[in-house]
């Protein structure tokens, strides 16, 4: 009986051990010098043409508001279940707080300071739609 291809070239291999290894280290070795040298761009605006005013201007914006990095989440159920959305607003909170990425998180904003909030959350965005714009 004829062995296979596999089987031939698996005895192949055990019989060349030690210059199969050597092979193998000598291309990792190289991967891992070629791979260091390897710029990798981390900033997603980079990808965008270069000198074009809108771009120019969006890095401006977040360049000099930084409150663009902010996200809000509005937690929220299809049922009329205060306790349930209690306890899913207190998941997510709990999930959010033990992510590092986050620098601070507010939770549970009184209804009494709900006109300060929504002109927390509106006022300190630059308004990048004018009427022109439109």
């Amino acid at each position: 009986m004829k062995p296979g291809l596999y089987t031939r070239l698996y005895v192949w291999l055990v019989a060349h051990r030690p210059a199969v290894l050597g092979l193998m280290l000598v291309l990792g070795a190289g991967s891992v010098i070629i791979s260091s040298r390897m710029d990798l761009e981390e900033d997603l605006l980079a990808t965008l043409p270069q000198h074009d005013k809108l771009v120019d201007e969006y890095r401006y914006a977040l360049r000099k508001f930084h409150q663009i990095d902010r996200v809000y989440l509005d937690v929220g159920i299809n049922a009329d279940d205060p306790d349930r959305l209690a306890r899913a607003a207190d998941e997510v909170y709990a999930l959010l707080s033990t992510n590092s990425v986050y620098e601070r998180i507010t939770y549970r904003i009184e209804v009494g300071g709900q006109k300060q909030s929504i002109d927390f959350l509106t006022g300190a965005l630059p308004n990048l739609f004018t009427a022109a714009d439109a």
